[in-house]
């Protein structure tokens, strides 16, 4: 039902249609606002709280779902739902399908904001309205950078617990969610977190926090760390995703297309990671090795059954490959001591905004083989971890046309 991609590559849709925002809340007037900018008017707000109805909004009308379906029949309409909370976003979507709507144009917010960035330039919005949402598009990519260097200051003083009997440790978006998420149910206290090397684009509080850690966790005895591997490509991927989900149209360049961005992206032109952090392999020697000591390259990899076991000094270090985690439950419950460990799955993409985009994007993906040969035959070191068959496997799977 919900289809954000139609209307991020033809924002032509809600100009020509009656435009409803479904939700008259505090995202609705946002909603509102943005598309005042860029100078697209609505008919009405739509909202399922009984209270609301025949009120106005924003100087706009109210109605029911039942108004809705009554207009629908005699209008082509367009539809945003404004929440930004996956959950609300299902509960309106179960609302609509019971409706039994004739329109298919029902989009949500991040796909409106994704859609005015990428066609910031149409000729449908005037002059003026180009510059007011271009001088709104850099303020919010400057709030962005704010955001996320007050969230990453959040992230590792929420995450790191010097009393943790394991620490979840590896490159981002290798789907340790399900694993973290497991052990917490499992009555395992664990820390989690991505990276625990100091940088200069951390504040000097921060840097001085990770280095205490890492000193006191260094002196402890009978350590246990997990670390994941991933499909590299699936892995960058998903973590374009992870930044669109949050920070919303912030690593869009005004008319930039979403699909060429996504290109950019996985041809690595997101040089701020790749200098900061070295690809998905040379994370385990830029964090692992170079904080802890341990060279995972130098031990032996069961590529087969996914994992290895390496005991370094007082660490005991699980590897564990991504693709094979649903067959490891009794060697993740042997090397954490509860033998009746089971994996609960968190379903984390089910649950973020871009889920819908992620899924029709991937298969408008025609990649070159410029992108297929940087991930799967210029990086030797994925051959520590996956087989030939593996590779030959991921390439026809990225390679769908």
């Amino acid at each position: 039902m919900i289809n954000d991609l139609v209307l991020i590559n033809n924002i032509d849709l809600i100009f020509d249609k009656k435009l409803i925002l479904y939700g008259a809340g505090v995202n609705g007037k946002k909603t509102y606002e943005l598309l005042a900018k860029a100078g697209i008017s609505i008919s009405l707000f739509c909202d399922s709280d009984s209270s609301k109805w025949d009120e106005s909004y924003c100087g706009i009308r109210i109605i029911s779902p039942n108004d809705l379906k009554e207009i629908d029949k005699n209008n082509e309409i367009a539809i945003i739902i404004t929440s930004s909370q996956q959950a609300y976003i299902k509960q309106i979507k179960t609302s609509l399908e019971d409706l039994n709507l004739s329109s298919n144009c029902i989009f949500t917010l991040l796909g409106l904001e994704i859609a005015i960035t990428q066609n910031v330039y149409n000729q449908r919005i005037n002059r003026d309205n180009q510059l007011l949402l271009l001088q709104t598009l850099e303020l919010q990519r400057r709030l962005a950078i704010e955001k996320r260097d007050y969230f990453t200051t959040l992230f590792f003083i929420n995450q790191l617990n010097i009393h943790s009997d394991v620490l979840v440790y590896q490159p981002g978006k290798v789907g340790s969610s399900t694993l973290v998420n497991s052990l917490s149910l499992a009555g395992i206290n664990c820390s989690h977190i991505h990276f625990l090397t100091k940088h200069d684009s951390y504040s000097e509080e921060l840097n001085q926090y990770i280095d205490a850690f890492c000193h006191q966790y260094k002196q402890l005895k009978n350590k246990k760390i997990i670390t994941l591997v991933r499909d590299p490509l699936g892995r960058s991927y998903s973590g374009f995703f992870q930044a669109i989900g949050a920070y919303g149209s912030c690593n869009i360049k005004p008319g930039n297309t979403l699909l060429d961005t996504c290109y950019e992206w996985l041809k690595n032109e997101h040089s701020d990671l790749i200098n900061r952090f070295g690809d998905e392999f040379d994370w385990f020697d830029n964090e692992i090795k170079a904080v802890f000591g341990v060279d995972v390259f130098s031990h032996p990899f069961n590529k087969e059954i996914g994992y290895s076991i390496i005991k370094h000094k007082n660490f005991d270090v699980l590897v564990i490959k991504l693709e094979k985690l649903n067959n490891l439950e009794s060697i993740i419950g042997d090397f954490i001591g509860l033998p009746c460990f089971k994996l609960m799955n968190a379903n984390e993409g089910e649950q973020k905004l871009y889920n819908n985009i992620y899924k029709n994007l991937k298969d408008k993906l025609n990649l070159p083989n410029e992108i297929l040969d940087y991930y799967y035959k210029n990086k030797t070191r994925i051959n520590n971890f996956y087989s030939d068959e593996e590779i030959s496997e991921f390439i026809i799977k990225w390679n769908n046309q």
